[in-house]
């Protein structure tokens, strides 16, 4: 995420990666990037279920962050679709 700020010159940038694991429905891990002008948070999560909806559950999460990050709420706490 850091690396994504620098290079656009954005004030804000998210990065989300998505780790699938194997087999129809073994979900996969997640890691979150967001970087603002105040620095940087991260968050990983593990979430279960096949591959789609471990990919929209990323971009859901994903977006989550960002949202908990711009109110300045804590971007570590537990969704409902998520194992840890």
């Amino acid at each position: 995420a850091a690396a994504l700020r620098a290079e656009s010159g954005a004030t804000h940038a998210l990065a989300v990666l998505v780790s699938l694991e194997e087999g129809a429905d073994a979900g996969g891990r997640v890691a979150i990037g967001v970087v603002d002008p105040a620095g940087a948070a991260e968050r990983e999560a593990r979430l279960v279920g096949n591959r789609d909806w471990v990919r929209l559950g990323a971009a859901e999460l994903g977006l989550d962050v960002l949202r908990r990050r711009l109110l300045g709420l804590p971007v570590g706490e537990t969704v409902d679709f998520e194992r840890r």
